[in-house]
């Protein structure tokens, strides 16, 4: 399974789970709440503008190509991965023995959590409450600024083992935690740290949510006024919220 989206950019869901099934589909999320506040709810579209809905015996299914119509589904994010919930019944897509995508009502029968991949996209522009994301120049630590007037274009490898990316600057510096696990630098040495992100919908707008993959560590990135870009976000808000071009 897979998909989404920022504007036309599509992105994708795939079920962490290995069987003999390969077969990819690719849907655009399409907000369906123009709500100032950040949420998770979307409509699953397919690539010649078809809805995904739910059938009479809880089956996902293509039927429509209006969008009103479609059924709503939000993601539940859990750790790494997250699962899809079908908004009108509070039950879960999952993947039977065929193949099929269905509905269940508990949590723990999903077939494999889903994870995001951003597809025929490479690299990243974010820009955030205060101003564009760059590393800074000059400096000795290499930190990573959230208030520039100029960007950084990031480059991103996916890893489908743990449903994270490496995000490097134009000059090949890794994204890097620092000692105490807070703020973002880019040495041109150091130990790449994996990166979950979230896509979530603010006034109707798909944006990026950003956590940094650390047993200790569970918050979101946040940019503050003075340009420090801290993993030190409690909640989703303004501050944790990337426009991702």
């Amino acid at each position: 399974m897979t998909p989404v989206s920022s504007s036309s950019e599509l992105t994708t869901i795939e079920s962490t789970k290995t069987d003999e099934h390969e077969d990819e589909v690719v849907f655009e999320l399409s907000p369906l709440c123009a709500s100032t506040t950040p949420n998770s709810k979307w409509a699953l579209v397919t690539a010649d503008n078809r809805c995904v809905n739910v059938d009479p015996e809880s089956r996902l299914c293509v039927s429509s190509k209006a969008t009103h119509t479609a059924k709503q589904f939000e993601f539940e994010f859990i750790n790494n991965s997250f699962a899809l919930r079908h908004s009108n019944s509070n039950q879960y897509v999952t993947v039977d023995a065929s193949g099929q995508l269905s509905l269940t009502a508990n949590i723990n029968d999903i077939a494999g959590k889903i994870g995001v991949q951003l597809v025929n996209r490479t690299s990243l522009i974010l820009q955030g409450e205060f101003g564009f994301v760059k590393r800074e120049t000059g400096g000795r630590n290499n930190k990573v600024k959230c208030n520039s007037a100029e960007y950084d274009e990031l480059s991103l490898t996916y890893e489908p083992e743990t449903n994270t990316y490496r995000i490097k600057d134009p000059d090949g510096n890794p994204w890097c935690m620092d000692s105490l696990k807070e703020h973002v630098t880019a040495p041109s040495m150091g130990q790449p740290t994996s990166f979950i992100l979230e896509v979530h919908a603010t006034l109707g707008r798909a944006k990026l949510a950003i956590r940094p993959l650390h047993p200790d560590n569970d918050y979101f990135l946040k940019g503050y006024k003075n340009g420090a870009l801290t993993a030190t976000g409690e909640t989703l808000a303004k501050e944790t919220l990337w426009t991702f071009i």
